[in-house]
């Protein structure tokens, strides 16, 4: 067993790095491990670093295979209660899910002497949960070892089993699985660099439909066509903040793209703000530089623009050769490698990747700065909760200067893979219900006030494909999500944000 156990650390230490943080207090005598979640690969990356053979109390580990690999690295064996109690008054160390906890308090006290048992809070947060097992197979992982991460396993201070609660062990739970999970090595790295990730991931499936044309992009040319045009960008504004003055549409994803592609920060613009807003917002983010369309230039007449303003209608077209050579090359190359050549840092952190402006409701706009930690941890956050397939539709008609459209109906389908279908109104409902129907949109963001243009406007059918609806900004009116319940059959979540927060907070 001892051979095998040594054979599995040096295979893992080889592949990547696994991050132990242990208890001083845990001694050979035996207690009760309880663990986040309990599958086939948490229980074998347990016995791996955990001192002494465990026996399993429930769990998903029904598998053979999975059985006959914890015998091999030394598990003792896995049961229901009784095994347990006959374990523990032996001296062995048990595991159990926290997720089974409300049913009782398992083998607390060994059998004999009645001595309480210490009780040991586990935190196995594993690649598959970050989302990198699944990019170490797909072949883009980050290179070097350095940055690839297999896991965390925290353990927490044991406490005697006389004095076990429930509420407790699932506290120092969610302490020790933060803990873990601000130390994934994603939430460092640049935004840019993790667009290139995401979306040279599946260079062929479609990124973007275009709700006004129908014009589509598959992923390996939005990213080409970003790449030319950051080039340009970093000529034309040699500042570090550039503006964006866009509708929800693929000029404003092109364009926000571009700017993070160029190592410089989008500020996207309020245009249905007052004039004196506008200039404040100018003002304080010190924009000389601005992002539009011409036709979309033609309808803003009493728009504050900058001095130098570039239009994509006059640079994209002439970007058509210099596209076709990125198309080729993000074929050939890694991410990493793109990366290298665009000279983008390999690292973001807390540094400044897009700044927001909140409506200033009080006085001038307040600009809120958002640094890559705080756009890759929101996005890995609620995209775990979301547990929308890959490629996924997802209705892009927020608008981007929000902090609702730009983290969840932008970044998050350029990081994660899901397909946005764009449109440029949240308002017009007839348009975007018939959006949803056509393009079997999973995933609708809104607010409860247009949810009512829905009743009134749309039909069931059009809504079928619909897996959630999510509103946020304003309150959720009881009222209101049993009324679309009933008429369209989906339930709606209410988030909660705010732009300091990324948004998503709940």
């Amino acid at each position: 067993m001892g051979r095998v156990r040594k054979l599995a650390r040096a295979v893992l230490r080889f592949w990547g790095r696994l991050e132990v943080e242990r208890s001083a207090d845990m001694t050979g005598e035996g207690g009760v491990l309880v663990v986040n979640r309990l599958g086939g690969w948490e229980a074998f990356i347990l016995q791996l670093v955990f001192p002494w053979p465990l026996r399993f109390l429930g769990g998903d580990l029904q598998g053979a295979r999975v059985r006959r690999l914890l015998r091999w690295v030394g598990a003792l064996g896995w049961g229901g209660e009784r095994e347990a109690e006959e374990g523990l008054g032996a001296g062995e160390w048990v595991c159990v899910c926290g997720r089974g906890l409300g049913a009782g308090k398992p083998g607390l006290r060994r059998e004999g002497g009645g001595r309480s048992v210490p009780i040991v809070p586990v935190w196995v947060e594993w690649g598959g949960q970050a989302g990198e097992m699944e990019a170490f197979r797909a072949g883009w992982m980050p290179r070097g070892r350095g940055e690839r991460r297999i896991g965390s396993v925290a353990f927490g201070e044991p406490f005697p089993g006389d004095s076990f609660r429930v509420d407790r062990v699932r506290e120092r739970l969610w302490e020790l699985g933060e803990r873990c999970y601000r130390r994934r090595p994603e939430l460092g790295r640049h935004l840019g660099r993790e667009a290139l990730r995401g979306l040279m991931r599946d260079r062929f499936s479609v990124a973007l439909v275009d709700g006004v044309d129908g014009v589509q992009m598959r992923r390996g040319w939005l990213l080409a066509a970003a790449i030319a045009l950051a080039g340009e960008v970093r000529r034309f504004c040699p500042a570090r903040r550039v503006g964006v003055v866009l509708p929800s549409g693929r000029g404003a994803v092109l364009a926000n793209l571009a700017v993070v592609l160029a190592g410089k920060v989008p500020v996207n613009l309020n245009f249905s703000a007052g004039r004196e807003s506008v200039e404040a917002a100018k003002r304080i983010a010190r924009l000389e530089h601005m992002i539009t369309a011409r036709a979309f230039e033609a309808r803003l007449e009493q728009f504050p623009w900058s001095r130098e303003v570039m239009r994509l209608e006059d640079v994209v077209p002439r970007l058509k050769l210099r596209t076709l050579v990125w198309r080729v090359l993000v074929e050939v190359l890694s991410a990493h490698r793109v990366g290298a050549i665009l000279r983008l840092p390999k690292s973001g952190g807390e540094e400044e990747s897009v700044v927001l402006f909140t409506s200033g409701s009080s006085g001038d706009p307040k600009g809120v700065v958002l640094s890559h930690r705080n756009l890759l941890g929101n996005v890995s956050q609620f995209s775990q909760m979301l547990g929308l397939e890959p490629n996924a539709p997802v209705l892009a008609c927020l608008p981007i200067f929000h902090s609702f459209g730009s983290t969840v109906t932008l970044w998050f389908p350029i990081l994660r893979g899901a397909r946005m279908v764009t449109y440029p109104s949240p308002m017009d409902v007839p348009r975007n219900a018939q959006l949803i129907e056509e393009h079997r949109v999973a995933l609708l963001c809104s607010t409860p006030t247009f949810l009512r243009g829905y009743l009134r406007k749309a039909e069931p059918a059009q809504l079928r494909s619909l897996r959630l609806v999510i509103t946020g900004a304003e309150r959720l009116p009881r009222e209101l999500a049993e009324a679309f319940e009933a008429r369209f059959g989906k339930p709606v979540r209410q988030g909660y944000g705010l732009t300091e927060t990324s948004p998503v907070v709940s």
